[in-house]
């Protein structure tokens, strides 16, 4: 059918776009740019693919999705991961996330959409040229990251020192999305040498090896370039993973060995000598970590002076301790997907303040285990690792052993990264990327063997939506386009204009700044609450510094989308907090109301985030504005 391969051209086209222009695309004149527009990009690409998707389910009756132990696996965790954000403390932060963040559940659903789209369609895509297409992409990432080593200012415009975070803006961003590379493209060199390789379609010419070697060349070219860049992000939760992913890699080609065309490749003793090697250099690395000879090299470096007794892990491990706190208190539904922040605040240490005021404020465990835990409960980690073992099972029973391998050394990478960070836009790309195409791999290996199944797939077609595809295709359109307009493009704008009034304020045309604000709030989008914040935010503390330049009656409405926003989610102690200090620096406006209100929203805070300084500080600023000077030195002598 025309309507058919139209569809399908579309959905490869699509996919192609959203794989390349995700990692690339920033708009740099938005709040949290390479977060929350990249992500936003990603969301859009992904909702046209899943309509055009649908509208191919309905024509055709084999490109449904099968039931299959990693469908029905991951169906259950993202089921529990929606109802525990029911059940969870605050539904919307839950649902939407933050703008800083950008990755609530609606976003996730994206992630399994674009998997289950790439698992339907069997025969629709080429594996290799995707890859292909995604190791461009991830070749000039990684190029701007080296520019950035020598050029801070290179097409980012911003302090990167060095660690390069390249288009990601963050170097672990960047080291999560490069180390799915390096394990494909090591794949993709050995499977040149695979004894059944069908190069039949060549012929045996001059063209042919020149070919076959371009290729490879790039693939090495390519796998060296990601490798360094990785070292130059210097984050040592991929590092590590990526060395576990190796040590597996060769543990499991140890194993399950395979006929090569290169004899050596596919010996098992080979294998064995390279794992027996790359313990031997591990185990000299922990011996000799102190010797400044590793103080020069990068990624390395960071793993010389390792200890987890150091000062600089105090704000990681009172995290891990507030969050098995918080798992205990909510061992089955848990608190809900990103409401770490009421978990942190809840179990608050206050020693962290010893190191910055920024340590202060978690809203991740940085621990993919303890993340799951906590947001929902022992169930949703159960779900969780029985989705990972489920991806591991179908890759090993591939009929491309090579493939398998290289997938659960993924996997083991991913885990151990996971450990020590938390999911972000790049990784989980790759990763829902790579377990789609395993699903799709082991339905064609699972299906090819059963001829006459596939046969009566492809002659059942639903004649019924044939007959209304025009209807079909303008519902889902309607559809798709509402969710588009709804779920990003008001986000997307009113974050346009909060970008604006940062500006304007930072370029002293507040007045300007004001307007630019007010345009942002003023729009419905699901972050209004988040962009109350900083509009509140910017406006008191500009009166505060220059209380000639700002409007009164101005301040005083911010204050109020303030108080709106707080009272949208009353568990976030920072939003009380937060607002007291805009209280106290405003309270010149209305001192009764102002610092009465402060002392309710103090106490508040202290509800939900004890022993926190910040709150007793402010505490004792506004006892400090009201004349109790003795009780503000009492409540400062207390925070300190």
């Amino acid at each position: 059918m025309k309507a058919e391969k139209h569809l399908l051209r579309g959905i490869n086209w699509l996919l192609i776009l959203t794989i390349v222009g995700a990692p690339l695309f920033y708009i740099k004149s938005t709040v949290y740019p390479y977060t929350f527009s990249k992500t936003i990009f990603f969301q859009i690409g992904v909702e046209v693919l899943f309509a055009l998707w649908l509208l191919l389910v309905f024509l055709n009756k084999k490109y449904r999705p099968e039931k299959t132990p990693l469908l029905l696996a991951g169906g259950i965790f993202f089921l529990l991961l929606l109802m525990t954000a029911f059940t969870g403390v605050d539904f919307w932060r839950s649902f939407w996330a933050t703008i800083e963040r950008a990755v609530g559940v609606f976003t996730m659903l994206h992630f399994a959409a674009l998997a289950l789209v790439i698992s339907s369609l069997r025969e629709a895509f080429n594996f290799k040229r995707i890859f292909y297409i995604s190791a461009a992409t991830a070749f000039l990432i990684s190029i701007i990251a080296f520019i950035q080593i020598n050029n801070e200012s290179f097409l980012l415009q911003e302090s990167v020192g060095n660690r390069p975070g390249a288009t990601f803006g963050n170097p672990s961003f960047l080291a999560g999305y490069l180390m799915f590379h390096v394990f494909l493209a090591l794949y993709f060199l050995l499977d040149f040498f695979k004894i059944n390789k069908d190069f039949t379609k060549f012929k045996k010419t001059i063209f042919h090896f020149a070919a076959v070697a371009i290729e490879a060349v790039f693939l090495i070219g390519v796998f060296v370039i990601w490798g360094a860049a990785l070292l130059l992000t210097q984050t040592r939760g991929d590092l590590l993973g990526l060395g576990l992913g190796f040590l597996v890699l060769f543990l499991m080609m140890t194993i399950r060995t395979m006929p090569m065309r290169v004899k050596v490749l596919g010996s098992r003793y080979f294998y064995a000598i390279c794992l027996g090697i790359f313990l031997l250099s591990g185990a000299t690395f922990l011996v000799t970590r102190n010797n400044d000879i590793w103080a020069n090299v990068p990624g390395i470096s960071r793993f010389k002076d390792f200890s987890l007794e150091s000062k600089e892990f105090l704000p990681r491990v009172t995290a891990i301790n507030a969050a098995w706190s918080g798992f205990l208190d909510r061992p089955i539904l848990g608190w809900g997907w990103d409401n770490f922040n009421v978990v942190y605040n809840k179990n608050y240490d206050p020693r962290v303040l010893s190191i910055s005021y920024q340590e202060t404020r978690f809203d991740k465990p940085h621990n993919y285990i303890l993340e799951y835990l906590v947001v929902g409960g022992a169930p949703l980690l159960l779900a969780y690792l029985t989705f990972i073992f489920f991806a591991c099972y179908q890759a090993l029973k591939l009929k491309d052993r090579l493939l398998g391998n290289f997938f659960v050394a993924f996997m083991v990478a991913y885990i151990v990264r996971s450990a020590f960070l938390f999911e972000t836009l790049g990784p989980l790309l790759v990763f829902f990327l790579f377990v789609g195409f395993i699903d799709n791999g082991y339905k064609r290996d699972l299906f090819l063997a059963e001829e006459k199944n596939l046969k009566d797939r492809k002659d059942n077609t639903l004649g019924f939506y044939q007959k209304n595809f025009k209807f079909l295709l303008f519902s889902i359109s309607a559809v798709t386009l509402l969710v588009i307009y709804v779920g990003n493009i008001t986000g997307l704008k009113a974050n346009h204009y909060e970008y604006l009034g940062f500006n304007y304020f930072t370029a002293d045309r507040p007045q300007e700044g004001i307007l630019s604000f007010k345009k942002a709030v003023a729009i419905w989008s699901p972050y209004r609450w988040f962009i109350q914040r900083d509009y509140a935010a910017a406006l008191t503390e500009n009166y505060f510094y220059n209380p000639e330049l700002m409007p009164k009656e101005e301040v005083a409405l911010a204050i109020k989308a303030m108080e709106e926003s707080t009272a949208k989610h009353p568990k976030d102690a920072y939003g009380h907090y937060a607002l007291v200090d805009m209280y106290n620096q405003a309270a010149d406006i209305d001192p009764e109301n102002f610092l009465t209100a402060a002392e309710r929203h103090t106490a508040m805070a202290l509800q939900l985030s004890p022993n926190r300084q910040q709150v007793m500080f402010s505490l004792a600023k506004t006892k400090s504005l009201r004349g109790d000077i003795k009780e503000a030195l009492r409540i400062s002598k207390e925070a300190m």
